[in-house]
Formats: C-alpha cells, structure tokens, sequence
C-alpha cells in the first residue's frame, strides 16, 4: 500500500536498512528519513523517536538542520504533545547562531 505522500511501506522496510548501514552525516540523514517515513505512515511516537536520534548525532545545529526540528516539532503536534519547555520550541532561531 501507498501513504498519501506516494511513499509503500517496502521504502520503510529499505530507509531501516539504510539506517542500520550508514555512517556519520549519512546515517543521520537516513535516520531523518526513516522518521518521515514513520510519518507518511501515521506512527508518530516513532517518527519523533527517528527525529530525536537524527538531532542527536548533529552535535551543533546549523540552518541546514532546521528541517530535523521541524519534522520533530511536526510529530509532537500530531501526538498533541508539544513539548512547550524545550528550548528550541521557545527560540529556534537561538540553535542555528
């Protein structure tokens, strides 16, 4: 079957197994991806726990990496859990400087 973004759940099953081989900036690109595709899928908790590993391994943020926080921020407001002590939900462009 196809999410609604035209992704099957077979680009899933291949975005883990990227993760699983990547290294440094790949894999957490391939980390990102899997969070997206967690959530074309609607598994939210999932994709926020793919998102958090991904913002983990980039060590100092950049403007490059916005789309990380987005998606994690995305994820937290599908699960109407948005985490309003985070810093970076207060003051997002504080992380990028």
């Amino acid at each position: 079957t196809h999410d609604r973004l035209g992704q099957s759940a077979e680009s899933g099953r291949f975005a883990a197994m990227a993760v699983k081989s990547a290294q440094g900036n790949d894999r957490t690109e391939a980390l990102f991806l899997q969070g997206k595709s967690a959530y074309n899928q609607r598994r939210f908790p999932e994709a926020v726990d793919y998102y958090t590993k991904a913002i983990a391994l980039v060590g100092k943020p950049e403007p490059r990496h916005w789309a990380y926080f987005y998606a994690r921020g995305a994820s937290y407001e599908r699960l109407k859990k948005l985490p309003q002590q985070h810093p970076l939900l207060r003051s997002p462009r504080r992380a990028c400087r």
